[in-house]
């Protein structure tokens, strides 16, 4: 296919502001137009001088309740993409194991993540796992919200003579490649990664897949990313897992619940623990 008009790839959220500044556009491709704000949505929808518009989404609703403005905005669902049939017991399932902290962060989001992930006995448990899982012959990839608390698992595992990388924003795509070359070939059982950057993983690997969350986070979009990692089972070959932790905070157990409920959405069972 030759291209030979301009093309513009733009976040919502700067596209909007220069609007008025763009020449006339043929195509629109609004992507994951199930979790962009819709304020911003309406702005660049009905503001962008095109004759076409598609929109691109993960699931066919919104959470917040505004599918039927995305609908209008986008028109009808023209196509959706089938899954192959999976039975049941061999889909990804998801562990949720409860953790013994109390996090209150004096009644805020933030200082409660951050009192959580300063906790050592949470995050000491954590890397006994991950010990745990890799001894049983599992690739593991690990995310949390902040890079220091990665490091603070790694080191511990460290101190079991268990090697393991970091991936986050600074990682250069050179050494992203020799991370998961060296990932997927098995050289090393452990990934560390960020919230923001588990999306740019390509795992390839014939080992059974064991993603940890470990921190909380809000996002269905890096949710979705995750469980683009596990891949179902079959005969002979079990299906990949997920381990999320219930920590006792009301910020949490929220945000717990809209992981479980997008997990669930995409077909993965729910094993509380």
């Amino acid at each position: 296919m030759i291209i030979d008009k301009p093309v513009i790839i733009a976040i919502d959220r700067s596209l909007w502001k220069c609007i008025s500044n763009l020449p006339p556009i043929g195509q629109v491709i609004i992507a994951r137009a199930d979790q962009v704000n819709m304020k911003i949505f309406y702005r660049v929808a009905w503001g962008l001088p095109a004759r076409y518009l598609l929109g691109l989404a993960a699931m066919d609703h919104r959470s917040d309740g505004l599918t039927r403005m995305m609908v209008a905005f986008c028109g009808p669902v023209r196509y959706r993409h089938q899954q192959p049939a999976v039975l049941p017991e061999f889909m990804p399932r998801v562990d949720v194991l409860k953790t013994t902290g109390d996090y209150t962060g004096n009644n805020e989001y933030d200082p409660a993540v951050t009192q959580l992930l300063e906790d050592d006995e949470r995050t000491r448990r954590i890397a006994g796992d991950i010990l745990s899982l890799a001894a049983s012959g599992n690739q593991v990839v690990v995310v949390s919200s902040r890079v220091d608390h990665l490091e603070k698992i790694r080191g511990l595992l460290s101190d079991q003579y268990k090697e393991a990388r970091v991936v986050f924003g600074r990682t250069t795509k050179t050494q992203l490649d020799d991370i998961l070359a060296a990932f997927n070939n098995k050289n090393i059982q452990i990934l560390l990664t960020t919230t923001k950057t588990v999306g740019a993983l390509k795992i390839d690997t014939r080992a059974q897949l064991v993603a940890v969350v470990a921190a909380p986070f809000k996002y269905r979009d890096t949710a979705t990313s995750i469980v683009h990692l596990l891949r179902s089972g079959g005969p002979g070959r079990d299906p990949d897992r997920l381990i999320e932790y219930s920590d006792n905070s009301r910020f949490f157990t929220a945000a717990l619940g809209y992981r479980l409920n997008t997990y669930k959405q995409l077909g993965l069972k729910v094993i509380s623990g």
